[in-house]
């Protein structure tokens, strides 16, 4: 079983629901207590996986389609994760260079990420941040 925080593509189905109104919150959350009927809370639940969480999913059916709504959403995630799977996808979508900058981004960005950085630039092949002097970007180490 793969733990959720160890996957490319995460979203909370609140968050993919459409508000309908500008004051309403970009999340949804169910209220459920002594007086909820777990039956319904459970149908609206199964109802936001196949509207709204599934249709995501069907846009993304390879690397490539994954690598472009991760490009997309730059800047709007929070987790330096993703960017590691962005740089990971790029290196197996042959866009190395694409991949090594990513890297070099969070190896200058974070100091807290560099460790993490050094050993993804390592694993995928590629120029590692710390190696940049004598080496191109994206080349072999």
């Amino acid at each position: 079983m793969v733990a959720e925080f160890q996957c490319p593509l995460r979203s909370r189905i609140g968050s993919l629901i459409p508000r309908e109104r500008e004051d309403q919150p970009i999340d949804t959350w169910w209220r459920f207590d002594l007086s909820s009927d777990p039956l319904v809370i459970g149908q609206e639940v199964a109802d936001a996986v196949v509207m709204y969480s599934l249709p995501v999913l069907e846009r993304l059916p390879s690397l490539t389609a994954l690598r472009d709504y991760l490009q997309g959403t730059r800047g709007h995630r929070g987790p330096v994760a993703e960017d590691v799977y962005l740089a990971i996808i790029e290196a197996l979508v042959d866009n190395r260079g694409e991949a090594a900058r990513i890297l070099d981004e969070l190896y200058a960005g974070i100091v807290g990420t560099r460790a993490h950085t050094l050993r993804v630039a390592e694993r995928l092949g590629i120029c590692s941040p710390s190696k940049r002097a004598g080496c191109q970007s994206g080349a072999v180490i």
